[in-house]
Protein backbone atom coordinates (compact mmCIF):
# COMPACT_ATOMS: atom_id res chain seq x y z
CA UNK A 1 0.00 0.00 0.00
CA UNK A 2 2.97 2.29 0.54
CA UNK A 3 3.85 1.82 -3.14
CA UNK A 4 0.27 2.66 -4.10
CA UNK A 5 0.36 5.80 -1.96
CA UNK A 6 3.61 6.89 -3.65
CA UNK A 7 2.17 6.12 -7.08
CA UNK A 8 -0.85 8.34 -6.41
CA UNK A 9 0.74 11.08 -4.30
CA UNK A 10 4.22 11.39 -5.82
CA UNK A 11 3.70 10.32 -9.44
CA UNK A 12 0.16 11.60 -9.98
CA UNK A 13 -1.15 8.10 -10.74
CA UNK A 14 -4.86 7.44 -10.79
CA UNK A 15 -6.74 5.35 -8.26
CA UNK A 16 -10.34 4.26 -8.40
CA UNK A 17 -11.67 2.65 -5.24
CA UNK A 18 -15.27 1.50 -5.44
CA UNK A 19 -17.24 0.68 -2.33
CA UNK A 20 -20.25 1.70 -0.33
CA UNK A 21 -20.27 3.49 2.99
CA UNK A 22 -19.42 0.22 4.79
CA UNK A 23 -16.82 -1.18 2.35
CA UNK A 24 -13.47 -0.06 3.71
CA UNK A 25 -13.91 -0.66 7.43
CA UNK A 26 -14.39 -4.45 7.06
CA UNK A 27 -11.35 -4.58 4.80
CA UNK A 28 -9.05 -3.65 7.69
CA UNK A 29 -7.76 -0.47 6.08
CA UNK A 30 -7.78 1.66 9.25
CA UNK A 31 -4.42 3.41 9.64
CA UNK A 32 -3.13 2.24 6.26
CA UNK A 33 -1.80 4.19 3.29
CA UNK A 34 -5.04 3.43 1.42
CA UNK A 35 -7.09 5.15 4.10
CA UNK A 36 -4.74 8.13 3.88
CA UNK A 37 -5.11 8.62 0.11
CA UNK A 38 -8.88 8.01 0.00
CA UNK A 39 -11.45 10.42 1.34
CA UNK A 40 -12.82 7.80 3.77
CA UNK A 41 -12.26 6.67 7.35
CA UNK A 42 -11.89 2.98 8.04
CA UNK A 43 -12.21 2.73 11.80
CA UNK A 44 -14.57 0.08 13.14
CA UNK A 45 -17.21 1.39 15.53
CA UNK A 46 -18.19 -1.09 18.23
CA UNK A 47 -17.43 -4.79 18.44
CA UNK A 48 -18.86 -6.35 15.28
CA UNK A 49 -17.66 -9.54 13.59
CA UNK A 50 -15.75 -8.94 10.39
CA UNK A 51 -18.05 -9.59 7.42
CA UNK A 52 -16.77 -11.46 4.38
CA UNK A 53 -15.59 -9.59 1.33
CA UNK A 54 -15.73 -10.31 -2.39
CA UNK A 55 -13.30 -8.24 -4.46
CA UNK A 56 -12.53 -8.22 -8.18
CA UNK A 57 -9.38 -6.31 -9.11
CA UNK A 58 -9.17 -5.14 -12.74
CA UNK A 59 -5.59 -4.48 -13.85
CA UNK A 60 -4.48 -2.53 -16.92
CA UNK A 61 -1.48 -4.43 -18.26
CA UNK A 62 -1.28 -2.69 -21.63
CA UNK A 63 2.03 -1.51 -23.04
CA UNK A 64 1.71 1.86 -21.29
CA UNK A 65 2.09 0.01 -17.96
CA UNK A 66 5.49 -1.47 -18.90
CA UNK A 67 8.31 -1.23 -16.35
CA UNK A 68 7.82 0.24 -12.89
CA UNK A 69 4.09 0.89 -13.34
CA UNK A 70 3.13 -2.77 -13.83
CA UNK A 71 5.38 -3.83 -10.95
CA UNK A 72 3.74 -1.26 -8.63
CA UNK A 73 0.28 -2.41 -9.69
CA UNK A 74 1.16 -6.09 -9.13
CA UNK A 75 2.62 -5.27 -5.72
CA UNK A 76 -0.60 -3.48 -4.74
CA UNK A 77 -2.64 -6.52 -5.81
CA UNK A 78 -0.35 -8.85 -3.84
CA UNK A 79 -0.78 -6.77 -0.71
CA UNK A 80 -4.55 -6.72 -1.14
CA UNK A 81 -4.54 -10.53 -1.41
CA UNK A 82 -2.35 -10.79 1.70
CA UNK A 83 -4.96 -8.88 3.72
CA UNK A 84 -7.81 -11.25 2.85
CA UNK A 85 -9.04 -14.12 4.99
CA UNK A 86 -9.96 -17.57 3.64
CA UNK A 87 -13.63 -16.57 4.00
CA UNK A 88 -13.14 -13.68 1.57
CA UNK A 89 -13.31 -14.00 -2.22
CA UNK A 90 -10.86 -12.53 -4.73
CA UNK A 91 -10.79 -12.30 -8.51
CA UNK A 92 -8.05 -10.73 -10.66
CA UNK A 93 -8.92 -9.65 -14.18
CA UNK A 94 -6.15 -8.32 -16.47
CA UNK A 95 -6.65 -6.43 -19.70
CA UNK A 96 -4.95 -4.82 -22.64
CA UNK A 97 -6.81 -5.01 -25.98
CA UNK A 98 -8.33 -8.28 -24.66
CA UNK A 99 -9.05 -9.39 -21.12
CA UNK A 100 -8.60 -12.61 -19.16
CA UNK A 101 -9.07 -13.89 -15.65
CA UNK A 102 -5.67 -14.22 -14.02
CA UNK A 103 -7.55 -15.72 -11.10
CA UNK A 104 -11.35 -16.11 -11.38
CA UNK A 105 -13.41 -14.99 -8.41
CA UNK A 106 -13.19 -17.65 -5.70
CA UNK A 107 -12.53 -18.10 -2.00
CA UNK A 108 -9.11 -16.88 -0.93
CA UNK A 109 -8.05 -20.24 0.50
CA UNK A 110 -4.81 -20.66 -1.49
CA UNK A 111 -3.01 -17.33 -1.47
CA UNK A 112 0.22 -18.82 -2.87
CA UNK A 113 -1.59 -19.96 -6.02
CA UNK A 114 -3.18 -16.52 -6.48
CA UNK A 115 0.12 -14.73 -5.86
CA UNK A 116 1.85 -17.05 -8.35
CA UNK A 117 -0.71 -16.19 -11.02
CA UNK A 118 -0.24 -12.47 -10.36
CA UNK A 119 3.48 -12.96 -10.99
CA UNK A 120 2.74 -14.10 -14.56
CA UNK A 121 1.20 -10.77 -15.58
CA UNK A 122 3.28 -8.86 -18.14
CA UNK A 123 2.65 -5.52 -19.85
CA UNK A 124 1.95 -5.36 -23.59
CA UNK A 125 -0.71 -4.62 -26.15
CA UNK A 126 -3.15 -1.78 -26.64
CA UNK A 127 -5.70 -0.50 -24.11
CA UNK A 128 -9.39 -1.35 -24.28
CA UNK A 129 -10.81 -0.62 -20.83
CA UNK A 130 -14.61 -0.82 -21.05
CA UNK A 131 -15.09 -4.56 -21.82
CA UNK A 132 -12.97 -5.77 -18.86
CA UNK A 133 -14.65 -3.35 -16.47
CA UNK A 134 -18.01 -4.75 -17.58
CA UNK A 135 -16.67 -8.30 -17.25
CA UNK A 136 -15.41 -7.56 -13.75
CA UNK A 137 -18.83 -6.26 -12.81
CA UNK A 138 -20.59 -9.30 -14.28
CA UNK A 139 -18.09 -11.91 -13.05
CA UNK A 140 -20.52 -14.81 -13.64
CA UNK A 141 -18.83 -15.34 -17.02
CA UNK A 142 -15.35 -15.91 -15.51
CA UNK A 143 -12.99 -18.10 -17.53
CA UNK A 144 -9.26 -18.54 -17.44
CA UNK A 145 -8.75 -17.95 -21.18
CA UNK A 146 -8.47 -14.66 -23.14
CA UNK A 147 -11.62 -13.32 -24.78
Amino acid sequence: MELLRGYVRDYGGGLIAVGGDQAFTPGGYHGTALEEILPVWSERAGNHPKPTLAMVLVLDCSGSMEGKSIELAKQAIRRAVDMLSPRDQIGVLAFEDKSWWVSPLHACTDKEQILGRIGTIAAGGETDMYPPLEKGLTWRCATASPT
